[in-house]
């Protein structure tokens, strides 16, 4: 299935094709450098940005070179990334201040946040799970003191450390956008 270009890669193309040849490439990128390639099957626009900006760079607006580089992702898209090499800083010079960032950042805090929802929510079961054990304590009665030090000590040491995990991941998240 042909898959759609990032507002990015369209820009892009803007800049480095012209004419009859930019209809060719919006075709050799939406059909041959798509959800086809091994293990891509599952990508969007978005998701397949860096290949095809490694594609593109490896073109340097030639159509033939192009359709090589679609050749070799095609074979192994980590053999084009391999020659490609890093495409952040080809990126910047392509768009400059064009480059569209924030869409990237979206689905990162959407996973971010159904992550800690889900730590939160295994980490109250656990907490109900341990209440109810230690309510009854050993021989029937009555054992608080368990329970108070998993409250006042178990509790904010995971939060926060999914907090501080979720910040750490953010930013290098973030970091390896820019």
């Amino acid at each position: 299935m042909a898959r759609p270009l990032s507002p990015n890669i369209v820009k892009a193309l803007d800049r480095l094709f012209l004419g009859e040849s930019k209809e060719e490439v919006v075709r050799l990128l939406t059909e041959q450098c798509a959800d086809n390639l091994p293990n891509c099957m599952n990508l969007d626009e978005y998701s397949l940005e860096d290949l095809r900006f490694e594609v593109l760079k490896l073109s340097g607006g030639d159509i033939e070179k192009l359709r090589a580089a679609v050749q070799l992702a095609n074979e192994d898209w980590r053999d084009l990334q391999a020659a490609a090499g890093s495409v952040r800083k080809y990126k910047h010079e392509l768009l400059g201040s064009d480059l569209e960032r924030i869409f990237l950042a979206l689905p990162l805090l959407e996973m971010l946040t159904r992550a800690l929802l889900g730590a939160a929510l295994l980490l109250l079961i656990a907490y109900v799970v341990l209440f109810f054990r230690y309510l009854r304590g050993p021989g029937g009665g009555f054992s608080i003191l368990p329970l108070a030090a998993f409250t006042f000590v178990g509790v904010p040491a995971v939060l926060g450390f999914l907090a501080g995990l979720s910040v750490r991941w953010t930013a290098s998240a973030i970091h390896s956008l820019f």
